[in-house]
């Protein structure tokens, strides 16, 4: 083999080395740049999830709240308070000191809301402002006391 194959070879091998050195390098950089918007987004996404639980624990002590000072009827609060607990963490519908917002809205989450409630017509509300009667008499002060449970509950572990 003469002296200017040997050398061709050479550049040859050179500019394919140089040209599979550049596409790694390419491609290590296109994985640097995934990685960081990935990472950017488990980011945002983890600040959404905090902000998220934040608001659910402010807006349970809030209802708590209202539920203390006689703001809000007693089956609308427990209603709220069960479903934003649910929310939260589905383990804390079962806590000891919560159970009774599960117990009222299982027991009146058959009674139309909002619209479906306006639209009907007043024997058809009778029945169901009854059962809300009896489970407010039968649980007001489970209820009251859960309430106050719930504003001292240490919720820091959910944010």
């Amino acid at each position: 083999m003469s002296e200017a194959v040997v050398y061709g070879l050479i550049v040859v091998g050179l500019a394919v080395s140089a040209g599979a050195l550049w596409f790694i390098v390419r491609l290590l950089g296109q994985q640097k740049a995934r990685k960081e918007e990935n990472q950017r987004r488990l980011e945002d996404v983890a600040t959404k999830a905090q902000e998220h639980r934040a608001y659910l624990v402010e807006s349970l002590q809030v209802i708590a709240q209202t539920l203390m000072n006689d703001e809000m009827s007693v089956i609308e609060g427990s209603i709220r308070c069960r479903m934003l607990l649910d929310n939260l963490d589905p383990q804390l519908c079962l806590h000891d000191d919560f159970a009774v917002f599960s117990e009222v809205y299982e027991k009146t989450r058959h009674i139309p809301r909002l619209k479906e409630w306006k639209a009907l017509k007043t024997k058809q509300k009778l029945p169901h402002m009854q059962l809300m009667d009896d489970v407010e008499n039968t649980h007001k002060e489970a209820i009251l006391t859960a309430a106050g449970k719930l504003r001292q509950h240490p919720f820091d572990r959910y944010h």
